[in-house]
């Protein structure tokens, strides 16, 4: 098998695939994750954040979801160590409508990295409708998204604002999650800058 190949599950991430994954890692550990926690990684594609984060948690406790069996079957063939696989069970599903009551379970935490950037927002408004109905209380769903105010959209002509906001890669402006934490009665954390390399912010929605 070529090397190309070998890399084509990671959606055109090459250059960045390391470095997000422990973006990932590392700042879901500083908000709390632990390995007795159950966290359901949504979008999680060829396993950017699962090689990593599937050996630190208890058995069974990971939950990835994606819209793509081919990037997901990829993923755990040249990502996640076989013996990781065999040992800590992960729960991996092929769901393009974010049902994540197949699962049958509650989780602790949620991301979406990298996920919304590239939906329009009917839905995003059916993962959060979705999502809502699996997280315990106090838990945490991290989101990431394109802050349409960084283009200054409201000064600049209609062309440019049909293309961030109606086109991949979506741009949002904050008020539109700050509606679906009011509707899906989340309690809204703008965090901000966490050091993506293309400047993706980053929300927290809590229980």
């Amino acid at each position: 098998m070529s090397d190309k190949s070998k890399i084509e599950h990671r959606c055109g991430w090459p250059n960045h695939w390391n470095e997000i994954s422990d973006l990932q890692y590392n700042f879901l550990l500083g908000n709390g994750l632990k390995p007795s926690s159950k966290l359901l990684d949504v979008g999680c594609g060829g396993m950017r954040l699962g090689y990593r984060v599937i050996p630190y948690l208890d058995p069974g406790n990971y939950y990835g979801i994606d819209k793509s069996q081919k990037c997901l079957d990829d993923g755990t063939k040249h990502e996640v160590d076989p013996e990781v696989l065999k040992n800590k069970v992960p729960n991996i599903l092929c769901n393009s409508n974010f049902d994540f009551e197949i699962f049958n379970a509650e989780f602790d935490f949620a991301i979406a990295q990298s996920v919304f950037t590239h939906l329009p927002q009917d839905k995003i408004s059916q993962c959060f409708a979705n999502i809502r109905n699996v997280l315990k209380p106090n838990s945490s769903f991290f989101a990431t998204y394109f802050d349409a105010a960084d283009h200054n959209i409201e000064t600049i002509d209609r062309t440019i604002v049909t293309t961030y906001l109606n086109k991949d890669p979506y741009h949002q402006h904050i008020s539109f999650y700050h509606n679906l934490a009011k509707q899906f009665e989340f309690t809204l954390n703008e965090i901000g800058d966490w050091g993506h390399p293309i400047n993706q912010s980053i929300l927290e929605f809590k229980t």
